[in-house]
């Protein structure tokens, strides 16, 4: 079934965009305005939403946090502007956009990215439902750690803790867009300092 993408944006510019999508094999639906945007992911899900930095009546970065406060399970969102730089790039991903895209955007750029943060997201959340535990898995391993805790109050530092309470592995992944290096730097300095608490 074809992913369906959701544009806001002004109706030349999202005609435009319809068509790219639409030929790149995408379901796409159109609003003009933040109203009719909520209203859209109101009436059906959508996969990926592709929106204008500059609305009428409104704003994209309004519309985003909107969508991110209200819209359950909320899609992956991609910002589109006509200003490059990082203070812009840093304002749309604080509002909460997944991606941002500066116009004119090539037609194979825009599947590109728009496929990228689908399968992103997708993924992320394929995860995340294969990792949940069943309930009686969870009141099982939640009775286990609750034991070790105690365990452990009781005997104080010369306790071990079983395997079995412990994962065998953790892993973290860290990705970032145009200027992340130093946020991701940020991040490693603060995990590998020594804690203070």
């Amino acid at each position: 079934m074809a992913s369906r993408v959701l544009i806001v944006d002004d109706d030349h510019q999202a005609r435009a965009l319809a068509s790219v999508l639409e030929r790149g094999g995408y379901e796409v639906a159109v609003a003009w305005d933040a109203q009719g945007a909520i209203a859209v992911l109101q009436d059906r899900p959508v996969d990926a939403v592709l929106s204008a930095w500059m609305l009428v009546g409104d704003d994209g970065a309004r519309l985003i946090r909107r969508i991110r406060a209200t819209v359950r399970p909320c899609p992956p969102i991609l910002m589109l502007g006509t200003m490059d730089g990082q203070e812009i790039f840093q304002a749309a991903f604080r509002a909460g956009a997944d991606d941002y895209l500066v116009q004119p955007v090539e037609p194979a750029h825009l599947l590109a990215r728009v496929a990228r943060c689908i399968d992103r997201y997708t993924r992320a959340h394929d995860l995340q439902n294969a990792a949940k535990p069943s309930r009686s898995e969870e009141d099982e391993l939640t009775q286990r750690r609750r034991a070790a805790v105690r365990r452990t109050a009781r005997l104080g530092s010369q306790v071990q803790v079983p395997d079995s309470v412990v994962p065998s592995a953790v892993a973290v992944g860290l990705c970032a867009g145009v200027g992340g290096g130093a946020a991701i730097d940020g991040v490693l300095a603060q995990l590998l300092s020594p804690s203070v608490r």
